[in-house]
């Protein structure tokens, strides 16, 4: 009955941790439309096959739940739900009190860099990743667990694998730091940490064939083929020894090199972290005394490298099965890296100077949360004057299209030649120089590219314009010569009738 009544005090304390960070770091997204980039599709019927054919075969489930469009304060409470439980779930593997460190915990989880990517420029899918997330921490918690309910865990890993692939990695993570802390602070004998982690291993082994084979089967029900895109389970096959020891080491380095150096440009493709590199450096230090401070010892010593050695491959083990994929969206689970200090020192009543440590850690946690919180805001600004840009952008487009002699709105073929990032309107906003290297945040319209250009204006600007499709359109250009016969938008020319079909060049 008291392990009850801790578990809801528990629960109740990351509901509401949770939700007050939310609310500071991502409630503008929630309040707001800014819809930019991928965001643009609000209408997600239509969808359900090409995310399945990503392997995704369940997130058209989860639209059922959530529904069809994209609404930001609906996403946002999901997205807090979601987030609590998982937080829930850390502090329970962890044995953690409500306390400082467990609302660092929360705020860690709930103010990082890749929620406010995913809010600011994949709305549509943010909610789902927080769900993926839960179904991988539920499949961690119970593979720790000495019960039968471990035995259900490889069906947790299917439903994360299902709706997100990349948060199959923050099972992987949770349960390596888990180990670790335990076999630092003796809560295991080595015996049952190394029996834990070789079962643990296995079962996430059987939840990733659990999920190829579903996955083949759905996808052989619905006769959809697997997308080759670059990020499709139609990339994913057998490798050479050779490649699979190179994914290996990258997949490896990659994650210690972010820690190192976060701001490095060669280190994610697309991506470039706001978090300075001091603050990783600290995080890196406080977990190396939370190491020495717990003074491993006997066996305990090679047991303790071998976790910390393979911490960094289990927070990026997709990057092997992806063969070399990886980008902003899927490192989720290095959020662990910066756990990792809290995650030790926290209820370890035997480690040394643990109220010095303690502190630090608790320091360095605000720090990283307060850094994440302005950009996470910042992002969300720009998308909102994004979102303005290409209002003000395309009224004015159509407005030169209503114009023009022999155009019938709704009725008239029109082709789309080149992107608006690419006419004589775009520029570089000033002031906003430095979020220009995060993920997705490079343009300054939010139609930044062909297929956002579609979405916006059928889907948020309901403008009657009979937009030819994407296969018409490239032949359409090639036929016509389109981009040597007309000028750049806003220059006169720019919007022309060819052979009784609109043209509006970039």
């Amino acid at each position: 009955m008291q392990l009850k009544a801790e578990r809801l005090n528990r629960l109740r304390f990351c509901f509401i941790s949770t939700a007050i960070i939310a609310f500071i770091c991502h409630g503008y997204r929630y309040f707001n439309l800014s819809y930019s980039g991928d965001a643009t599709l609000i209408y997600q019927t239509g969808e359900e096959l090409y995310q399945i054919s990503l392997g995704r075969f369940l997130q058209p489930l989860w639209w059922t739940i959530r529904g069809s469009i994209v609404a930001p304060f609906l996403i946002g409470v999901f997205s807090i739900f979601f987030l609590s439980l998982s937080a829930f779930i850390i502090l329970e593997v962890f044995h953690i009190e409500p306390s400082l460190a467990g609302f660092l915990i929360c705020g860690l989880l709930t103010a990082s860099e890749t929620i406010g990517i995913a809010n600011g420029t994949y709305l549509p899918w943010a909610d789902v990743y927080t769900v993926s997330l839960f179904f991988a921490l539920l499949g961690a918690m119970m593979s720790l667990r000495d019960d039968y309910t471990f035995l259900f865990s490889p069906f947790c890993f299917l439903l994360s694998l299902g709706l997100y692939q990349s948060y199959i990695s923050c099972a992987a993570t949770c349960i390596v730091v888990a180990l670790l802390r335990d076999c630092l602070s003796h809560r295991r004998s080595l015996r049952e940490i190394w029996t834990t982690g070789i079962r643990s291993c296995f079962l996430l082994l059987m939840g990733l064939l659990l999920y190829a084979a579903v996955l083949k089967a759905v996808l052989h029900f619905l006769q959809v083929e697997a997308s080759t895109d670059y990020n499709g389970v139609g990339r994913v096959g057998m490798v050479s020894l050779t490649e699979f020891l190179s994914l290996l080491k990258e997949a490896w380095s990659t994650p210690v090199r972010f820690l190192l150096d976060p701001n490095g440009r060669a280190i994610l493709p697309w991506h470039v972290s706001a978090v300075p590199v001091y603050i990783n450096w600290i995080f890196v230090g406080e977990s190396i005394l939370a190491i020495l401070a717990c003074k491993p010892h006997g066996k305990t010593v090679f047991t303790s490298i071998f976790l910390i050695l393979i911490l960094p491959l289990s927070a990026n083990f997709v990057m092997v099965i992806s063969k070399g994929v990886v980008n902003g969206l899927m490192i989720y689970s290095w959020s662990f890296l910066y756990l990792l200090p809290l995650l030790l020192i926290a209820g370890n009543k035997t480690l040394n100077c643990q109220k010095q440590l303690m502190r630090l850690a608790c320091i360095a946690s605000s720090l990283l949360i307060a850094i994440n919180t302005v950009t996470c805001n910042q992002i969300y600004i720009k998308r909102d004057l994004e979102l303005d840009a290409t209002h003000s952008a395309f009224t004015r487009i159509i407005n030169r299209a209503e114009n023009t002699r022999d155009y019938h709105p709704g009725v008239t073929p029109v082709v789309l030649v080149g992107m608006l990032p690419s006419s004589l309107l775009s520029m570089n906003r000033i002031g906003f120089e430095a979020l220009s290297r995060l993920q997705g945040m490079r343009y300054t319209y939010g139609a930044a590219y062909e297929t956002s250009e579609y979405w916006y204006l059928s889907m948020i600007l309901g403008a009657p314009i009979n937009l030819v499709s994407h296969e018409d359109r490239i032949r359409l250009i090639r036929e016509t010569q389109a981009e040597s016969i007309l000028q750049r938008y806003p220059n006169e020319g720019s919007v022309q009738m060819i052979d009784g079909k609109l043209f509006i060049r970039f």
